[in-house]
This record gives C-alpha cells, structure tokens and sequence, in this order.
C-alpha cells in the first residue's frame, strides 16, 4: 500500500489527510454514488435514489448524489444554517463525527474562518472540502460533477 499524507497545523492541532493511496477498494460513499455521505430517510425521495445502505443513500448517478448535496446546500442556508460553522454542526453531529475537527478542515480547504457566512456562489469549494473530508482519495472521482452542477 502505498501512503501520502500532508500534515495540517491548526494551532495546536495536527490533521492527517490522506491525498494519494494505492487501495483495492473505493469508499462506500463513491461505492454508493453518494460522495457526502447523505443518511437515509424515508422523509427524503432523491431523484435517482435506488435504496439504502448501511444507513447511507445509494444514487444511480453521481450526479444525483451532487444533486442531492446541492439542494441539502440550499436548505440550510434558508433554515439559518449559514455558517461554515452552524453547517458542519447540524450536518456531522458529534454524535457520529468529530465536528471540531471536520470545520477546521472546511476551514482550511476554503481558507475561511468557521464563522464565515456562506452563500451559494461558495457551493463549488464548500462541496469540493465536504467530498474530501467525507471520503479522502475518492473525492477526486466528483470533483467534475460538482464543478458542473449549477442551481
């Protein structure tokens, strides 16, 4: 297995990254078209969402998973969740992430601080961090769909 990591300092704090890694298997979230890792909820009927696994919507299409993403995006900055900040919180709970960490690293991918207040002109760069930190090395396989995907 081959290993390149780039090492981030954030104050006091050191993230790994993993950038480039020679693997046999994809991520589940590039497995299931689903690069931000979208929970499944009977509430949410994705166009080209074929089902559910381990917890997780399986889309047809990349495409759809961006989508997906996108109108998620859009909500949330109707709903007041406007921040890098108030975003990450609500979408990665610490219940199930390591919150402090994910917005550092959103952070530090869209050179904004956590307070900075988002608008959809930032989808692009928001979804690119999102990608990375939700699926590393597999994130380079969306970066198409989601610098192509417009409201």
């Amino acid at each position: 297995m081959y290993l390149v990591l780039y090492f981030l300092s954030f104050l006091s704090t050191t993230i790994q990254i993993p950038v480039m890694m020679k693997r046999n298997k994809k991520s589940l979230g590039a497995r299931l078209n689903n690069p931000f890792n979208i929970r499944f909820s009977s509430r949410n009927k994705w166009l080209g969402q074929l089902g559910n696994v381990n917890g997780f919507v399986k889309f047809s299409f990349p495409y759809y998973g961006v989508r997906a993403f996108a109108l998620l995006f859009r909500t949330y900055l109707r709903t007041g969740r406007d921040t890098i900040s108030r975003f990450i919180r609500s979408y990665a709970p610490s219940a199930e992430n390591n919150t402090g960490l994910y917005i550092k690293f959103v952070c530090y991918y869209m050179g904004r601080d956590p307070h900075y207040k988002l608008s959809l002109k930032d989808f692009h760069n928001f979804a690119r961090a999102v990608c990375a930190y939700e699926i590393g090395p597999d994130s380079i396989e969306f970066t198409d769909e989601i610098e192509h995907y417009n409201f």
